[in-house]
């Protein structure tokens, strides 16, 4: 009889075998899209709120803690079999399930003997453009864009804009909300033919914003405004209001603004759920209809993990992050011993060019900065020996908590769309791009009644 960890390596070749073939790396399980009169009812999103909360609060003393820190992680002994399955990874199978969500949730779900609730749970449908936009407008023909409207934009982030954008029904008037120089208001226009006015905190940013407004002689109008502030006009928000990666406060602002004074439609895709001045999340929707109570509270710390997925980097790039991960673990290693406390200690985060100043700097800033005095006949490379091997056997216990990252940020996108369906709207979300153009491809939009 197969033990745990063979079991699961057998799983672990299918996934990585050439036969197995990934149709759409965005998405967990079926890749059927929206029907185009599908949105999403509250009891529905009631019942997998629910259940997204139950799970997150069973697991989450395995998806809260960060490995990085532990020297020995507080679930540990209570899935030894899950521990060493992660731990006889070999170097292949982790790359493998590190830049592959789709098999890791699998692999995880299959570890914890979840029998596919973190696969279910995980899943996100992808919305078809012709899902959001009106049915007269399914089959028009795509206008070349010309290329005045893409200059000087970054190709990917240019990608981002036009996924978010084909995904937007017809509209009067649109508001895009903390629009930067107004690079998605401008092509909102070009689609669709109507004025878009953007709000934008930074000066020069509106500034510049509008001279490319000029030059383009569009009807995109950038105004200052801190949308954290008293809104100054609020006919901005009595329209189809636009935010494509806004962070933290600055979405869920959009959210109750838009509510409180009767926005007719949102398309939001969230970012950063962490940037907020609130100590612990706060929820937005009410109490589900059942009375059922929701158990999961969240700090700062765990926000930040339904946004840690990353695409791929450059070689050079993953090198240097290693590297200072290294480095990092190394230096905890040398406060452990020098304190005298056994407990990981923050330390400010540094740019990749650090790496050039040598892992001797990187002790003394750090030392400085905890107030330690470390002795000059520290070898230091016994601590950055120990800090390779114990880099190795983070990077798969991680593995354990980046499996349960999409069903986070799926419970928070939940809790913005029952907030929205509680307050008279109809919604549906799911995802508008691929990941491998940004993992942050969830958009939500919502209609008043």
């Amino acid at each position: 009889m197969l033990n745990h960890t063979d079991f699961l390596r057998l799983k672990l070749d299918s996934y990585i075998s050439p036969n197995n073939i990934v149709l759409d790396e965005s998405n967990i399980g079926s890749m059927k899209p929206f029907p185009d009169t599908s949105w999403q009812t509250r009891s529905g999103l009631e019942e997998t709120f629910a259940r997204l909360d139950n799970l997150l609060h069973s697991f989450q003393p395995v998806w809260k803690p960060e490995p990085f820190q532990y020297l020995q992680l507080p679930w540990q002994d209570d899935y030894p079999k899950v521990v060493e399955s992660l731990l006889a990874l070999s170097d292949e199978e982790l790359q493998h399930l590190q830049n592959t969500p789709e098999h890791l949730i699998q692999f995880i779900d299959d570890a914890f003997q979840l029998t596919g609730q973190l696969v279910e749970l995980s899943h996100s449908e992808r919305l078809s453009p012709n899902s959001i936009q009106e049915s007269n407008c399914t089959h028009a023909p795509k206008k070349p864009i010309p290329d005045a409207l893409t200059a000087g934009i970054p190709g990917r982030k240019w990608q981002q804009i036009e996924a978010f954008c084909n995904h937007l029904p017809s509209a009067s008037h649109y508001t895009d909300w903390c629009c930067g120089k107004g690079h998605l208001a401008r092509l909102i226009h070009f689609h669709k033919k109507a004025p878009v006015t953007g709000l934008e905190y930074n000066p020069t940013l509106c500034d510049k914003g509008n001279q490319l407004s000029e030059k383009l002689k569009v009807p995109v109008d950038i105004r200052e405004q801190d949308v954290l502030a008293p809104i100054k006009d609020l006919s901005v928000l009595n329209r189809h209001v636009t935010a494509l990666h806004a962070c933290g406060d600055l979405h869920t602002r959009l959210l109750t603004q838009a509510v409180a004074h009767g926005s007719t439609a949102l398309s939001l895709s969230p970012c950063c759920y962490h940037l907020t001045a609130n100590e612990s999340y706060q929820r937005l929707s009410n109490t589900l209809s059942s009375g059922a109570p929701m158990k999961l509270i969240l700090s700062k710390e765990d926000l930040k993990l339904a946004v840690q997925e990353t695409v791929t980097a450059p070689k050079r790039d993953q090198h240097h992050r290693r590297t200072l991960k290294q480095w990092r673990l190394a230096f905890d290693l040398i406060q452990r011993k020098v304190s005298g406390v056994d407990q990981y200690r923050h330390c400010p985060s540094l740019p990749y060019s650090s790496i050039h100043q040598g892992f001797e700097s990187l002790v003394e800033r750090f030392s400085e900065h905890l107030g330690l005095t470390i002795s000059e006949t520290l070898d230091y490379q016994y601590f950055l020996t120990k800090a390779e091997s114990r880099l190795a056997d983070v990077e798969r216990l991680e593995l354990a908590r980046q499996g349960f990252r999409r069903a986070l940020e799926l419970w928070l996108i939940h809790d913005r769309a029952l907030f929205l369906a509680q307050s008279g709207y109809r919604v549906r979300f799911g995802t508008f791009c691929d990941r491998s153009l940004t993992p942050r491809n969830l958009l939500i939009h919502a209609e008043r009644i």
